[in-house]
């Protein structure tokens, strides 16, 4: 049991941060590594149903209720749309994931939607995770780097990833050979583990399948850069209809005639917008993303819209 007044649970993992929880009833079932749990939520209370001893303190530390939430909110409470926001969506919080999890659902991600990332997920578990059982249902653990990594493209293909299971397969291998990636980017700064993530050798990319924004993603959600601020497509259009003050109007014009057709958002324009979403929103920033994507979320704005001039990342 664990008690927090600064704590929605529906908002948590409905806000598109996570991928394989599931609600039955009002309870919410899922795995921390090989962890299963359920979950529910009533008068301030968080109940905990199964994982065993110290079960609490790793929900803590997994819904990072150590934040200084209401310090936050009033750090990233900069104009009225987010007054309205953090009104409404009052307990929503970024969660602590584990960062290569973390990683493979977000190369999933990729030019993908969130029913299409939800079965991928669940196919490479069920294909190469730890079989958990809990009330006679049962789950399946994230499968580890060693297991990707020893799996040959046609299997992890058979899972429905597509293009991206050679990404998969690559970055599951790079990490088994360097298990220092995840703890060096903890102790960078932002941008040093920017560019550790999505850096090159020779032209090769050393962690495949990972831009700028699944980078974002992997900081903010898994690695405790919570100034990150991942833009994709519908992110995009929150900026330039809610935010185009921040990121300059003449800017806006110019990017939407650069983006015409479909064109995706050029890494300078993605670094450009980025750093002034957090320059304005300040070392917080991921919280204030989090807010404007699940509000678009909840609004319907993410189901593909007809647009003359469409914008794309």
């Amino acid at each position: 049991m664990i008690k927090s007044h600064n704590f929605n649970l529906d908002h948590t993992l409905l806000s598109g941060q996570v991928f394989r929880w599931k609600k039955k009833n009002d309870a919410w079932t899922g795995v921390i590594e090989k962890t299963l749990v359920r979950l529910s939520y009533e008068h301030d209370v968080l109940e905990i149903h199964g994982g065993g001893r110290g079960i609490e303190n790793r929900m803590s530390h997994y819904f990072r209720i150590d934040d200084g939430y209401e310090s936050i909110m009033r750090s990233i409470k900069t104009d009225s749309l987010m007054s309205t926001l953090l009104r409404n969506l009052r307990g929503l919080r970024l969660i602590r994931q584990d960062p290569w999890e973390c990683t493979v659902s977000y190369i999933c991600a990729t030019n993908s939607n969130i029913p299409s990332i939800v079965n991928m997920i669940e196919n490479l578990c069920r294909r190469f995770g730890e079989q958990l059982e809990f009330e006679g249902e049962a789950f399946h653990a994230f499968p580890s780097p060693a297991k990707i990594a020893a799996a040959d493209i046609h299997t992890l293909r058979e899972c429905k990833v597509g293009y991206r299971a050679q990404f998969i397969k690559a970055t599951a291998t790079r990490i088994l050979n360097d298990e220092t990636i995840y703890s060096r980017i903890l102790n960078e700064s932002y941008q040093e583990s920017m560019d550790i993530l999505v850096s090159k050798t020779l032209g090769k990319k050393l962690l495949a399948g990972i831009g700028p924004k699944v980078a974002d993603c992997i900081l903010l959600f898994s690695l405790e850069k919570m100034q990150a601020f991942p833009i994709d497509t519908w992110m995009l259009r929150t900026i330039v209809n809610h935010y185009s003050f921040v990121i300059g109007e003449e800017y806006v014009l110019s990017l939407e005639a650069k983006l015409q057709f479909g064109r995706s958002l050029p890494p300078h324009d993605y670094s450009r917008i980025s750093m002034k979403m957090r320059e304005y929103f300040g070392r917080f920033a991921g919280y204030a993303q989090e807010f404007l994507y699940y509000n678009s979320r909840k609004q319907g704005q993410l189901r593909p819209m007809q647009q003359k001039r469409p914008l794309s990342v």
